[in-house]
């Protein structure tokens, strides 16, 4: 053995920190969508292919490594378009592809999302004439209000909306098969399990996440009443208990749907205004989220601090976020009208690589994760340069947290509050748990 083995490694894992952050380049580009983009939705039949939708009832189809629009239809609807859904099911023919589109015009819409596959050259790609060409909607559904948000079933030809209610559909027919309410006033966020396909979780204006199952007569299996409203939910693909939330308090939670009563059993926290997006990873390891604090922030399933925040002069206000289906990028849609995209791993390389760089790129990550709460390899792994604002709106709302904390530590101390265990941050998640 080397007699200064350890240092010397230490002194590569410096090397290498370093030389990840040199090589920190997330942004790779950005496609225009004429307006602010408030719907998003991914095609999984197609690698790369992502719907965008925007605030004067257009939407489009891009092909996301051409940079170009596959299908452009720019009166969709009237008004906002406020959800997006590719309908595929483990029996659909490969190819077959259809977009659903919610309004707030109370109508959803199911469109042609092969169309651009079936003119033009190999690569799927049409023209600009063709893209913007006249469309008509395959099929036509009406709510009984304005739907707030749409989610497909991934393993039936069914899905669900959500506005003052929960309404379940079919595709084969007009009106819809089910109607949940549990009182609700207004539901924000709605979305099917990718694994148990008869589950779904909503989030409403009134602070509730409230969970569902289609074969339970009424639908309600559980609701839980949090401290601040919920913005957006995701399920874990790989594990299905497992639901995220994005909240007005600018944390994610992490809930085990088998007991949120109990509370949440991880809160992300990093983010300096409300959440209004979220989305695993398709290898359920890693978070992407974003907000009105205008970051990107990508996180550890099993760590509460970003791992790495992305943001730009120009980009504005994130209403999307969404990974791609091979987890290396990661596309976010703003209030300027920009879908952009980004690295997964800022620093990653693009492009082939021989089998000696990459034992080379292997083995600094692996000094890295071994060193990376030691000295000065920990200072480089959580160094990251923030614009002014949020870096002082970071600072404020420490200082703010502090005060509240020395605030109930003085009162325990003083009072008879005092004589009962302090309850956990976990816990004050959830105010009140309703069967």
């Amino acid at each position: 053995m080397h007699p200064f083995a350890k240092q010397r490694e230490y002194s590569r894992a410096v090397i290498a920190s370093k030389m990840d952050r040199m090589f920190a380049k997330p942004f790779i580009g950005a496609i225009e969508c004429g307006d602010g983009v408030y719907g998003m939705a991914r095609d999984s039949a197609r690698l790369g292919v992502v719907a965008t939708s925007g605030a004067m009832g257009e939407l489009a189809i891009h092909d996301v490594p051409t940079r170009q629009t596959l299908l452009s239809v720019p009166n969709a609807h009237q008004g906002i378009v406020s959800s997006l859904a590719f309908s595929h099911t483990s029996k659909s023919l490969r190819g077959d592809s259809r977009l659903l589109s919610a309004g707030l015009d109370k109508h959803v819409r199911m469109w042609d999302a092969n169309r651009s596959t079936d003119a033009g050259d190999d690569a799927g790609l049409i023209d600009e004439e063709d893209a913007t060409a006249e469309q008509k909607p395959l099929r036509t559904w009406t709510a009984n209000a304005g739907v707030n948000c749409i989610t497909h079933n991934l393993l039936h030809p069914t899905f669900a909306t959500a506005s003052n209610a929960i309404q379940v559909w079919e595709e084969a027919r007009t009106e819809p098969v089910e109607t949940y309410t549990w009182g609700h006033d207004n539901i924000s966020a709605l979305k099917f399990s990718p694994t148990e396909h008869t589950i779904m979780a909503a989030a409403a204006g009134d602070r509730s996440i409230s969970l569902w199952d289609t074969r339970v007569a009424g639908g309600s299996i559980g609701r839980i009443l949090t401290p601040f409203k919920m913005n957006d939910l995701s399920f874990n693909p790989i594990l299905p208990t497992l639901l995220l939330s994005a909240g007005e308090d600018h944390n994610l939670y992490l809930w085990d749907i088998r007991n949120m009563g109990g509370g949440a059993i991880q809160i992300y926290k990093d983010h300096v205004a409300a959440v209004t997006s979220c989305d695993w990873s398709p290898t359920g390891q890693q978070i992407a989220s974003g907000g009105w604090d205008r970051t990107v922030r990508i996180w550890d399933k099993n760590h509460g601090r970003s791992s790495d925040c992305y943001h730009t002069k120009r980009m504005q206000r994130l209403m999307n976020v969404q990974y791609s289906l091979d987890s290396k990028y990661v596309l976010t849609g703003s209030d300027d009208g920009n879908l952009r995209i980004w690295k997964a791993r800022a620093s990653e390389k693009i492009g082939q690589m021989d089998a000696r760089e990459r034992d080379r790129i292997n083995y600094r990550d692996s000094l890295r994760e071994r060193w990376s709460g030691v000295g000065e390899v920990r200072q480089v792994e959580r160094r990251r340069n923030l614009p002014k604002a949020i870096r002082n709106a970071s600072k404020l709302k420490k200082t703010m947290v502090d005060s509240q904390k020395t605030k109930e530590e003085n009162s325990r101390l003083h009072t008879q509050a005092g004589q009962t265990k302090p309850k956990s941050e976990k816990k004050k998640s959830v105010i009140k748990e309703q069967t």
